[in-house]
């Protein structure tokens, strides 16, 4: 299953490490939700400033709350094919991180 976890961009910008898979939106193949967060917060732990700026005005840096029945057989974000995610000024792409250890990017539609 695909599990898709949005990053809040508090204080004004979003941590970002293309080579470690961290940007603003990251979908991750996992057999459980409780698989995937384990996943990013393995990732996160190698990245600078993963865990800062979480804010009182705009919460939690990272959207963790997912379920199990938040999975799609597809990598999706807010039940849309990635090929049909429009660009808006904050989020202009995401990364898959597979079941097996492989990464890649999609940028989004302008």
């Amino acid at each position: 299953m695909f599990y898709y976890i949005s990053q809040n961009g508090n204080g004004g910008f979003f941590v970002e490490d293309l080579k470690k898979g961290i940007c603003e939106d990251i979908i991750i193949e996992a057999h459980s939700a409780a698989d995937a967060v384990a996943k990013l917060l393995t990732i996160g732990e190698s990245v600078a400033g993963f865990y800062d700026n979480n804010s009182s005005v705009c919460g939690e840096r990272w959207e963790l709350d997912i379920r199990d029945s938040d999975g799609t057989t597809e990598p999706r974000i807010c039940g849309k094919k990635l090929n049909k995610v429009k660009q808006t000024d904050w989020r202009k792409k995401c990364i898959l991180h597979w079941i097996d250890g492989s990464i890649g990017m999609v940028a989004f539609r302008k």
